[in-house]
């Protein structure tokens, strides 16, 4: 079985860029995701009543997940001052959705597919932990809410302009597991 199963996703082959609202001075932050996932998506199931049994039927609204990422945590603390003024923007409520794109990578680097948030922003950040007795970096996790998302292939074009972003730096921190 596992001989004919063959291109398999791998864990790491993923490339986000998390785009902040306008007003907050950082346009994007590609450097220091160091993990994500593919939010659960699922249907509304509706039971229906026929002749004294119960079926169950896909129902009309589909429901998201919440968007979960890791993030590296810059010396300057950065990354969480620029979370944490996107937060305060939201109770402001000024204007703070933004889309955010998830890019699967083949084995060589190449773009592939695409995840689209839209109307994504940040609704909780995780507590950072501290601890003298380590050396790891510092992480943080944001946890994103977002109004859907869709799933697309990319074509050859768009893959070739990614490849090249990643080649230019991007691919580095990918091939170091995002370190700093």
């Amino acid at each position: 079985y596992k001989t004919k199963f063959t291109g398999a996703a791998k864990q790491y082959l993923f490339f986000t860029k998390i785009y902040f609202p306008n007003s907050i001075s950082e346009s994007s932050i590609p450097y220091y995701v160091r993990s994500s996932g593919i939010p659960d998506r699922s249907i509304e199931e509706v039971s229906v009543p026929y002749t004294g049994l119960t079926f169950k039927m896909g129902g009309n609204t589909i429901s998201y997940g919440d968007w979960m990422l890791s993030f590296n945590v810059d010396e300057n603390g950065k990354i969480l001052e620029l979370f944490n003024t996107w937060i305060d923007y939201v109770n402001e409520n000024k204007l703070y959705m933004k889309d955010q794109t998830l890019y699967l990578l083949d084995g060589n680097g190449t773009a592939t597919q695409t995840i689209t948030l839209y109307g994504a922003y940040p609704k909780s950040i995780g507590a950072v932990q501290l601890d003298y007795a380590s050396t790891d970096i510092a992480t943080v996790d944001i946890t994103f809410a977002y109004q859907k998302y869709e799933f697309n292939s990319i074509n050859s074009s768009v893959s070739n302009t990614i490849k090249s972003l990643l080649s230019s730096g991007i691919g580095n921190a990918i091939s170091k597991g995002f370190g700093i």
